[in-house]
């Protein structure tokens, strides 16, 4: 899952508004917002990078295996700590929201089934996944005129990246 870190609270706000709007969750209006900033914690603790190799080799003579089974243990490392790679991260991701919809204070009641509450998170998700990816492609387009590597390019690049991050409210 590749979601800019700093546009994590503007993807909360969206879930519980898209969710509220689909009649999927109900939300007292005093905890709207701790219930925005609870999925933003959630969501920023699965973006947090894994740190595999501190301890590896303890771990690796604890359990007694080889260098060769170092593959194994971050899977099983990443298992435990509920981190997972590409599309797994998102459906886990998913699927911790859920999860904690379900046993919330801040959450009213819950109305949908999971698969429901999956497929509108899901599309909320994907339409902030990979759009610095999107924001370069369009910024380059419009670029082409200038030679890629120049000062003046990469001066003008930047400030395009700024105005279609405000114009598009990526913040």
């Amino acid at each position: 899952m590749r979601i800019d870190y700093k546009m994590v609270p503007q993807v909360a706000n969206e879930v519980v508004d898209v969710l509220l709007k689909e009649e999927d969750i109900a939300v007292e209006p005093e905890f709207l917002r701790a219930a925005q900033c609870d999925l933003a914690a959630l969501i920023k603790e699965f973006l947090q990078p894994d740190n595999y190799t501190s301890g590896g080799e303890d771990c690796l003579e604890n359990r007694q295996l080889s260098y060769e089974q170092m593959h194994k243990l971050k899977q099983d490392i990443s298992e435990a700590r509920h981190s997972f790679k590409g599309e797994e991260a998102t459906e886990g991701v998913i699927n911790k929201l859920i999860d904690f919809l379900m046993i919330s204070d801040n959450f009213a009641d819950v109305f949908s089934e999971d698969r429901i509450l999956r497929k509108h998170i899901f599309q909320v998700i994907k339409k902030y996944e990979n759009v610095d990816a999107d924001l370069d492609l369009e910024a380059r387009k419009k670029l082409k005129n200038l030679q890629e590597g120049t000062p003046t390019w990469d001066l003008e690049y930047k400030k395009l990246i700024g105005q279609l991050r405000r114009s598009r409210n990526y913040r």
